[in-house]
């Protein structure tokens, strides 16, 4: 028992995180837009030095954003300032959202990288507003030294294609994903 240990495994913090990263590495791909590792910190530093200057150290911090290279720079940047992030997606209905708001009462990390490394590029189709979904995917990517990918398709065709174009070596889906991919006519090894 005392070699076990809690699932996730990686960087505890987001210094961490980009301490075990090369500057000019791949770090997001977002449709036809790419991004080094440099430039995403620097953009998260710019972000975290606003969210400083509003002093929201400790107070949730809600973001309304669409599953983009915004919604991984609000996210860290709201760790760095040491504030709490709620990922608000605008799939959801104002009644939904305006819940969650009521909730958090906002002021407006670990990873799994266990058998992961920089060749990693990890696919999220899926809505970054929820928080095991930002973990799991783009800061796991991050963690490891690979890329996040920020699929913008989910259903069979759309989503081999994003694999394809964009070498994604895992990917975060759910169950309708995968029966999609199984009953559609795709060759599994272009997966």
């Amino acid at each position: 028992i005392e070699d076990l240990q809690p699932f996730p495994i990686g960087p505890s913090t987001i210094a961490a995180l980009w301490e075990g990263r090369e500057p000019d590495s791949l770090a997001v791909i977002d449709g036809d837009t790419t991004v080094t590792t440099r430039a995403l910190r620097d953009e998260c530093d710019r972000v975290t030095r606003c969210l400083v200057e509003m002093d929201v150290r400790g107070e949730p911090v809600a973001w309304l954003l669409d599953d983009d290279l915004a919604g991984i720079i609000a996210f860290i940047a709201t760790l760095q300032a040491a504030a709490v992030w709620v990922g608000l997606t605008p799939r959801a209905t104002d009644a939904e959202r305006q819940h969650v708001l009521d909730a958090a009462k906002p002021a407006a990390a670990a990873s799994a990288t266990e058998g992961l490394d920089a060749e990693a590029r990890i696919g999220t189709p899926l809505a970054l507003s929820t928080l095991n979904i930002m973990v799991l995917g783009p800061l796991t990517a991050l963690a490891c030294g690979g890329a996040a990918v920020l699929m913008s398709h989910t259903d069979a065709a759309g989503f081999a294609a994003d694999v394809a174009e964009h070498g994604v070596t895992r990917a975060l889906v759910v169950p309708t994903i995968v029966h999609d991919l199984v009953r559609s006519a795709l060759d599994p090894a272009a997966l």
